[in-house]
């Protein structure tokens, strides 16, 4: 007699093994998008560039939607020290004003502005991205920034 597959004895007909396949397919799909996107059990944690990255990302993003408390946060120490200094010197005041009250006199310069980073470097507690800023009203303008690992949190310490 004639010989069958194993897939006939089995009971399994054309269309079944068609559609096993394409779930087969369909499922590798999923776990390759999964694994490129870095997400579910493929989800890596941020480098430490990316740590930084994101730190500078956010810092100027706080500025330009006027957001006082995020700014000041994300500023270390001495870069908050300085700032106010700074905004004592613009204000021609004698005491420099608290961070946030500082950076409400300066709002509406830093609002709509943009940055775009072009290279992160990190040695040790210390990292400098490289960037382009721009303000709302103005072209973009290459920027330093460095920043400063305190507590294991990512800090500006001079935002350029």
């Amino acid at each position: 007699g004639q010989r069958r597959s194993g897939y006939r004895e089995a009971g399994m007909d054309d269309l079944t093994r068609r559609r096993i396949a394409a779930l087969l397919l369909i499922a590798g799909a999923i776990v390759a998008a999964l694994a490129i996107a870095d997400l579910g059990p493929f989800d890596d944690p941020p480098t430490i560039e990316e740590e930084v990255e994101t730190t500078a990302r956010e810092f100027f993003a706080a500025a330009s939607a006027g957001n006082a408390r995020r700014f000041c946060a994300l500023l270390a120490d001495e870069a908050r020290a300085g700032f106010r200094g700074q905004v004592a010197a613009l204000t021609g005041e004698d005491s420099p004003p608290g961070c946030e009250q500082g950076f409400e006199l300066l709002r509406s310069s830093l609002e709509g502005s943009s940055i775009s980073v072009r290279y992160v470097s990190v040695s040790g507690n210390r990292a400098r991205v490289e960037a382009r800023f721009r303000l709302a009203d103005r072209p973009a303008e290459p920027r330093t920034i460095e920043l400063l690992a305190e507590d294991g949190e990512w800090l500006i310490s001079d935002p350029g």
